[in-house]
């Protein structure tokens, strides 16, 4: 029996009908439609997050810059030229470092290669001496003809076997041989476009190495006039007073830093870095010529930090999982890396002949930051290293125990 309302108005019910049975998969559906969209949005806007993060930390970090370079003394001008040269120098280090990993690279990919050219000639050779014996029983089977070898059997299947058993064998070698053939081909063509591309990075690193010549012989130049002048600076005190403008530029650079990451999300991961204290490895192998708390002539500063010395061009280490928050020229300390490891705690390093990393960057324990050498108009090639803790300097000698093997 009908209902009473599809009987008054069969039209209507029947268009309620469809409308609930539509509804029930869009309600079911409902969930989907909203979490996906969500969960994209989400990922899009924690990325762009990161990247104004990075972005607001390095337009802070420049402002920071400028203005410790607003602040010369006499030898700004000779000062400048050497800041100028040696950031060319590191520049130049960094391109040949990305160089001699992508030669190494390609040398890699080329023995590889080789090895793979030696074993298909090999298999090439097996297959050819297989053929050759199958040449041969086919050309002793040939010398019969078809009529003489199917009069000798007293089975003609068994010939039909034969004949096409060989045939098959043949075209299956043959075959076989085209395409160790073409692999030989292809690989010959392979090595010849990777000895073109090494010819060609060779070439970029002999150029860069003619003009990080130049700018040493530059830089070698301005820091003799930078000695003529610091001698035309009377006595201890000119000397000591440029050793303790230079501490303060980099204790006012560390504390502006800090400053600057107070409001920035933390993010480290890992274990924290006041629990790695004793268990860190140094960050260069090397001997230390100058202790943490010890006096640095003239007058009675002391050493923040330590003096690694090493040979130029020798890697650098980061010593615990962080953040790269400085990588510049400073005043007195050459090229300088500063990493934020967390909770207060910077490592610094020092006279750099050149910096791997960029502001921003996280590094890992062990990554390789940056290289050895003389910046900040040193004599000889050392890297200075300092663990401060809410800017406050500590002996690296109670965080650093061993030495890379």
């Amino acid at each position: 029996m009908l209902m009473p309302s599809l009987l008054l108005n069969p039209r209507v019910t029947f268009c309620r009908h469809i409308r609930h049975v539509i509804a029930l998969p869009l309600l079911l559906l409902a969930p989907l439609l909203v979490v996906f969209p969500v969960s994209q949005v989400s990922a899009a806007d924690d990325a762009r997050a990161k990247a104004a993060e990075l972005e607001q930390l390095r337009k802070k970090i420049n402002t920071l810059r400028e203005s410790l370079e607003g602040d010369r003394g006499q030898q700004s001008a000779l000062r400048q030229q050497l800041k100028t040269s040696e950031r060319q120098i590191g520049d130049i280090n960094r391109t040949l470092h990305t160089l001699r990993g992508q030669l190494k690279e390609q040398n890699r990919d080329l023995e590889a290669m080789q090895q793979r050219r030696e074993q298909q000639e090999k298999s090439l050779a097996e297959q050819q001496g297989v053929l050759g014996q199958q040449m041969r029983a086919g050309y002793a089977l040939g010398r019969q003809s078809y009529l003489k070898l199917l009069l000798s059997q007293q089975n003609p299947a068994t010939v039909g076997r034969t004949l096409t058993y060989y045939d098959y064998m043949n075209r299956a070698r043959s075959e076989h041989i085209t395409r160790i053939s073409a692999g030989l081909t292809e690989l010959r063509t392979l090595q010849q476009d990777i000895g073109r591309k090494k010819d060609l990075v060779q070439d970029l690193y002999d150029k860069q190495r003619l003009q990080k010549r130049e700018l040493e012989k530059s830089v070698a130049e301005r820091r003799e006039v930078l000695s003529r002048l610091g001698k035309e600076i009377q006595g201890k005190e000119a000397r000591l007073k440029q050793l303790t403008d230079d501490e303060k530029q980099l204790g006012k650079l560390v504390t502006e830093l800090q400053r600057a990451l107070k409001n920035m999300p933390g993010g480290l991961s890992g274990r924290k870095f006041a629990g790695l204290k004793g268990k860190l490895y140094w960050p260069v192998n090397g001997r230390i010529s100058s202790k943490f708390g010890r006096p640095r002539p003239p007058g009675k500063m002391k050493w923040n930090g330590v003096l690694i010395n090493a040979r130029e061009g020798a890697e650098v280490r980061n010593i615990a999982p962080g953040r790269v928050v400085f990588a510049e020229w400073l005043r007195g300390f050459g090229l300088l890396m500063i990493i934020d490891h967390g909770n207060g705690y910077m490592s610094l390093y020092g006279h750099n002949q050149s910096l791997y990393k960029d502001v921003g960057d996280w590094v890992e324990e062990g990554e390789v930051i940056a290289a050895v050498g003389n910046s900040g108009g040193r004599d000889t090639t050392a890297l200075y290293f300092e663990v401060r803790h809410n800017g406050v300097p500590e002996n690296p000698a109670l965080w650093c125990r061993s030495q890379r093997g």
